[in-house]
Order: structure tokens, then sequence, then C-alpha cells
């Protein structure tokens, strides 16, 4: 038996009047995950490849709290069968007759636009700080043999690079020329990433969070707070914090709140153990390094666990880095308005 992982959100409406049959068929390269509803609300998972039967998983009761989405993990392989996750619990099998209770999310979508929030400042303030801090005015000290970018330059700079990333974002995700991905993670690493430690020094001095320093800015996004307290995964299936890779410019739901871009970049997409976490800015790092600027011989344990993940045919890779450089786009477009009416 392959194995395999799938991600999806599903629909949950009027569960307790459910009468059971086909939920959905989901296709995984050459196999297909049969998901139906067995009274009294089980979830039945059967995996077939070429059309045969290799397993089959009945799950335990299960009781949805309220109609709403639900995050669904299936992981099948030969030596632990079929694992079930709805949202952050564990499913078990059919062994086990207590039900467990879900609750669903009951989305409110609502147009918005971040930049017209009157609290932003407020929200963003403590990486306001950080990159006043950090990245003050142009610095005077410089290396031996450097020459000093003044401000206008560097301003200049981050309108090229911000015109760059919307024609790659047009090519490789609307033209599906997956072929100048590289390009989209190089330009975001150099716009986004910054080291672990607060030296000045450092190599890395991110474009546009070094501007929007000289300039004392926020970068406000829509997104979710992170679930911090949450029970940590087991090895089997990685804890994907779906929510997490979410962020937004210009809509909302019930669940986002304003946060500075550093903050959402700040949070994890994956925990694998109590100690190995791993932040969406991680997946920038390692991306640049693998596939664009470096193009390195070897690919970081986590990032090739992301790429193997699957939300149906869309790599779950590609969907984080469509919603960061959309973000971004409009970040930078923020800041260089900003800086224009002056």
């Amino acid at each position: 038996m392959k194995e395999g992982t799938i991600i999806q959100a599903i629909g949950i409406n009027d569960w307790e009047n459910q009468t059971g049959g086909d939920f959905t068929n989901i296709p995984y390269e050459d196999s297909i995950i049969k998901i139906s509803i067995a009274p009294p609300k089980h979830f039945t998972i059967q995996i077939y490849e070429n059309k045969k039967l290799i397993h089959k998983f009945v799950s335990q009761p299960i009781s949805f709290k309220n109609n709403g989405m639900v995050f669904m993990v299936i992981k099948w392989d030969e030596v632990s069968g079929i694992t079930f996750r709805l949202e952050d619990k564990q499913i078990a099998d059919s062994s086990k007759q207590n039900a467990i209770e879900i609750t669903p999310v009951n989305l409110n979508v609502k147009q918005a636009w971040v930049y017209k929030e009157p609290n932003i400042k407020d929200k963003c303030s403590k990486w306001i700080e950080w990159r006043k801090e950090n990245f003050p005015n142009p610095q005077s000290e410089i290396e031996k043999d450097e020459i000093l970018k003044d401000k206008e330059e560097q301003v200049e700079e981050l309108r090229d690079k911000i015109m760059a990333l919307i024609d790659l974002y047009y090519s490789v995700f609307i033209s599906n020329k997956r072929y100048l991905l590289s390009c989209i993670y190089s330009l975001l690493r150099a716009l986004l990433f910054w080291p672990k430690t607060s030296n000045k020094r450092k190599i890395y001095k991110p474009l546009l969070i070094r501007i929007a320093g000289f300039e004392n800015l926020p970068l406000p996004v829509y997104a979710i707070p992170s679930k911090l307290g949450i029970e940590k995964s087991d090895e089997l299936v990685p804890h994907v914090m779906f929510e997490n890779q979410i962020a937004s410019i210009d809509f909302k739901d019930d669940r986002f709140d304003i946060m500075d871009i550093q903050e959402w970049l700040e949070q994890p997409i994956i925990v694998d153990t109590e100690k190995d976490v791993y932040k969406v800015k991680d997946l920038l790092f390692d991306s640049a390094n693998s596939w664009g600027a470096h193009s390195d011989e070897s690919v970081p344990f986590f990032l090739n666990r992301v790429k193997r993940i699957e939300v149906l045919s869309d790599e779950f890779l590609l969907n984080i880095i469509k919603n960061v450089t959309e973000v971004t786009i409009e970040s930078g477009k923020f800041v260089l308005n900003k800086i224009e009416r002056k």
C-alpha cells in the first residue's frame, strides 16, 4: 500500500439528521479515498488503489456542535493503516464507543480593507517598535569596501521588487508558469525574511520590513491568531495549522484579527513535536535556499514534509506561497503610497 496524506475542508450541515450514505470521493494519484457516513454518525474511510480495496477505517461516533466548515486530515501507510483527524482532534476507530465532539468554524466572511481600520498602529505597535529599533533610518556605519545606498535609492529598489512580484504573481498563479516560482521565493526572502537574532549587522535585512522601519509604519493584515495551547501532534500525523497560512488585506471573518505581517509570519504552520515548530517565515527561507537564490543540493526536512502534503490537487506549499505573495504586494503598495504622500 502506498502512503499518502490528504487534507480537505468539508462542510457540515444538519449533521444530526444525516441518514448515512456516500459523503465524498477524493482522487489521490492512482488511489481513491471513499468517505461515507454510517449511523450512528460514524465516518467510514476506504482506500482503493487501482480499484482494489487496500484498507478500511470506521471511526468512533462523532458529533458536531454546529454547522460550518471542518478541516479533515487522512493519512495512510503500510504500518499504521489509516489515521484520521478532524480539526485538532485525533479520531479513534469504532472500538471506542464514546462520541467525540467537534466544533466547526461558522464563517461570516465579509469584504473589508485593513488599511481603513482605525486601530492598525495599536495592533502593530510591537512590531513597529521592533522595526524602529532594528531598522531605523539608513545606518551611517558600513563595512569596508561598501558604498551606502541612500534612502531614496532603497525606496526605488522596493518599488522595482514589488512590480516584479506583481508580474510574477500573474505568471505563476494565473498563467500557471510554475517554473518561475523560484523567482518568487527569492523575492519574498529579500522583502520579508529576518534572522532570529536582532543583530543589526546580520546579512538579512529584508527590504519591505526595513523601509517600513525607516518610515515608522505598520504592516497590518487580517489573520487568525495562533492557537498556542493546543495538544501537540503524534508522530504519524503532523499537526498542520491550516488557519495560520491564511492572511488577507481585503476580507475577514469572525475568526480574524488585525496583526502585523511579521506577527503572522512568526506563526507556526506545522508542529511535529514539543520542539519542532515550522513557521511561515521558515518556509520562505527554506524555499529560497532550496529552489530560489541558492538552489541547494538538499531540502530541509520540514520543507520536504510540507511539499508532500496535498489539498486535493493543489500543493499545500503553493497555496501558502500564493497567499504570502498577495499580502506582500499589498503591503509594499501601502508603504510606497505612504512615502509618496509625505
